[in-house]
């Protein structure tokens, strides 16, 4: 038998429970349906990167990596490949470049005069986990470290790319591009596995969103991105949450059954 959540750890051992000795750091116990947000998320990455892009030839396209619940503005996808161009001019060092985080459009001026503005920081879950792209130098690495992410106990995929981040390799973290106004949004922000709100129709944040966007974006053509800090003084990361629901030696397991091995990811 199997136990799911809050028994204590002697109860479990007495009702020979097959992951009794394995209780996550707030000693609580493997769920499965909360596993499976990390499970899929790595499987579908390793899929896409080891298998989808190199039978497509893509193999050293990076990968966009994107949601059911984003929405994107008309110029998002050719920001993208101006900020890629521009990348050597704008942080060499970057790793991989965001569409953009969770920040709010509040009024017409600021977005005008930040609109083609970006910003370089080092890459933490809560702001950096939206509509980032990975190369096969990223991948690469997140495959070299793929025992740090298959053993860290959380079950949440970019809590655990942010432990990548700051731990493997020790002393370089992953740093991100980020343009100041958003070339995304989320638009299941008050709904999902972490909020218990109601899924409204996405089109009400659609529209606040447009409001203030310039209508005329996606005619840009011949645009330079202007940074707003250094990429030697990348903005500091938060400090890290740990949520658990990790420890059971079993998903350890599964989870690394989904890597290929690194000769596989050049």
């Amino acid at each position: 038998a199997e136990y799911m959540g809050d028994m204590e750890k002697k109860m479990a051992l007495k009702k020979g429970c097959a992951n009794a000795m394995y209780p996550d750091m707030y000693k609580h116990y493997r769920e499965a349906h909360v596993t499976a947000i990390k499970h899929h998320w790595w499987w579908k990455l390793n899929h896409v990167m080891s298998n989808v892009l190199p039978s497509l030839d893509l193999k050293h396209v990076p990968l966009l990596v994107l949601e059911e619940d984003y929405w994107l503005p008309e110029d998002a996808l050719i920001v993208l490949d101006k900020l890629f161009k521009q990348k050597e001019t704008l942080c060499p060092n970057c790793h991989t470049i965001q569409l953009g985080d969770y920040s709010k459009l509040s009024d017409s001026q600021t977005t005008k005069e930040h609109f083609y503005k970006v910003k370089v920081e080092y890459f933490h879950s809560s702001r950096n986990n939206m509509a980032f792209t990975v190369d096969r130098k990223l991948w690469k690495r997140l495959v070299t470290c793929s025992v740090e992410f298959c053993t860290y106990d959380d079950y949440n995929w970019d809590w655990s790319m942010t432990r990548i981040s700051n731990a493997c390799p020790p002393n370089d973290k992953i740093i991100s591009l980020v343009p100041l106004i958003p070339r995304v949004l989320h638009t299941g922000s008050n709904c999902g596995f972490h909020s218990k709100g109601r899924c409204d129709d996405p089109s009400d944040s659609i529209v606040a969103f447009r409001r203030f966007y310039p209508s005329d974006a996606a005619n840009a053509t011949s645009v330079t991105f202007e940074p707003t800090n250094s990429p030697q003084n990348p903005n500091p990361a938060p400090a890290i949450v740990i949520n658990g629901g990790w420890a059971d030696p079993r998903d350890h397991k599964l989870c690394l059954s989904m890597v290929v091995p690194s000769t596989s990811t050049g």
